[in-house]
């Protein structure tokens, strides 16, 4: 149930090379008057080098990517493997989402506002058995509002639990330990303050809906409020029934299998398994026109409701956002012991990426969902004209960049980093499709002579020394 933005240093460069298994689907009927808009993605071949390179330098053991376009066609891309002893990579493979989940409690939670059931501002210990006490900080209480903003107060992760399984920590936490939590923790910081990533705070949030709607389970209420109305076939808490035949099996960061995990009472914050075909069909129910008051409440949980310190971000009501150059993409992450994910879309075209990988680690992958979304397009060069940028340049005193040509490609090697592809945009600037970075080229009398690395804010300059 772990989340994070991409945010590296403008050093870090990372490997890109090819191939993989395509699916192509068209749009539902609905979708299929809509204007399309194919090329929104990079070709087919250019995303099979990046799956491909992925895999080959250790990211995930497999990886699928779903691929929403404008206009309501779907492309599943693979490459890699399930695990052993799984069924091969397919757009049916099932994968654990993590902290994704976290986007369906809060869909369920606008639209429990919308049928009155509850109010955004309510305390969570209305929710709550009369005897347990919720924590508060100069006179202010935490509302479910303050739960969904991460802005609760609550730490990440419930303290003072001894975890009796840690190859699956969540499965043995219940209500019992959470109340026993929350009457005895002393807030640290003010609520309604910047928000602070919480998994805790998640979690009570999907107790207190539960409990609020007299549902016997979270499972239960998500499946009879959100994934039962969107058809959504294999996304469910467990693995029985058909998510069992098509999990993949995770892998930690050493490349070795390791359990899944089970989440109990904190299940508001992860816990669901799902695969690509189903993540497609909630992209598509996240954008263009609302065609059900569910997928009203779904945009409300979209709009930015917290500012975060890192410029251009915030979060809403599960979901976050991250603004630059006047576009606006709203996306989560998860991660648990064994699997990496992603899901993001632009409100403002309908593009939307699901990014499953089956390895803890799986680092660039915001990043590449990122870039996707921004909608980068790759100009075709030929060989004679790329060999004007081949050449070290000198970043730092200790620190340089290889540039080079190979098979009619550009490649950067920032260090001992890995190799990675450098494709044209026009105008000497170059981009990494697996890492949210920039290259612009400087000429003199027509020659090159320097090279800017741009990550985000940082910059790096290097003088051509070679």
């Amino acid at each position: 149930m772990r989340i994070g933005v991409g945010i590296v240093g403008a050093a870090s460069i990372a490997l890109l090379v090819g191939g993989c298994q395509t699916v192509s689907s068209p749009p539902p009927a609905a979708a299929a008057a809509m204007p399309r808009q194919q090329s929104y993605f990079p070709s087919d071949a250019e995303l099979s080098e990046l799956l491909r390179t992925l895999v080959e330098q250790g990211e995930a053991k497999g990886i699928v990517l779903g691929l929403l376009e404008p206009g309501g066609a779907r492309r599943v891309l693979t490459y890699g493997g399930a695990g052993a002893g799984a069924r091969p990579l397919s757009a049916k493979t099932v994968f654990e989402i993590g902290s994704i989940s976290k986007t369906f409690t809060n869909a369920l939670l606008v639209d429990m506002v919308g049928r009155g059931e509850v109010s955004l501002d309510d305390p969570v210990a209305k929710f709550l058995p009369a005897g347990v006490k919720v924590p508060s900080r100069n006179g202010r209480q935490i509302t479910l509002l303050d739960l969904a903003t991460h802005t609760s107060g609550l730490p990440r992760v419930p303290t003072g639990y001894k975890i009796p399984d840690r190859a699956n920590p969540y499965a043995h936490y219940e209500a019992k330990h959470l109340y026993e939590f929350l009457s005895s923790y002393e807030l640290e910081r003010d609520i309604g303050a910047e928000p602070v990533y919480s998994n805790l705070g998640a979690g009570l949030l999907g107790h207190a809906l539960t409990r609020a709607a007299d549902a016997e389970t979270l499972g239960e209420l998500i499946r009879q409020r959100v994934t039962g109305p969107l058809k959504m076939q294999t996304t469910d808490y467990g693995r029985g029934g058909e998510l069992e035949t098509w999990i993949a099996k995770g892998h930690n960061e050493e490349g070795e299998q390791v359990p899944y995990w089970d989440v109990a009472v904190l299940s508001g914050a992860g816990g669901l398994n799902s695969s690509v075909e189903d993540m497609l069909i909630y992209l598509e129910a996240n954008v263009g026109d609302p065609k059900s008051p569910l997928e009203v409440a779904m945009r409300e949980a979209h709009l930015p409701r917290r500012a975060l310190r890192t410029k251009g971000f915030s979060v809403g009501l599960g979901w976050q956002q991250r603004s630059r150059g006047g576009q606006t993409i709203v996306h989560h992450g998860g991660g648990t012991a064994g699997f990496q994910t992603y899901i993001g879309f632009d409100p403002a075209t309908g593009a939307g990426v699901v990014i499953l990988g089956n390895s803890a680690g799986f680092e660039t992958r915001d990043d590449v969902l990122f870039q996707l979304l921004e909608g980068r397009k790759v100009l075709a060069l030929p060989a004679a004209d790329l060999a004007a940028y081949a050449g070290t340049y000198s970043l730092k005193p200790d620190l340089q960049m290889i540039v080079s040509v190979e098979d009619g490609k550009l490649y950067g090697q920032i260090g001992k980093q890995r190799k990675a592809r450098l494709y044209p945009e026009g105008g000497d600037r170059f981009f990494l499709l697996s890492a949210d970075m920039e290259l612009h080229f400087s000429r003199q009398d027509g020659a090159i002579t320097s090279a800017t690395v741009t990550k985000g804010e940082d910059s790096l300059i290097g003088r051509k020394i070679a």
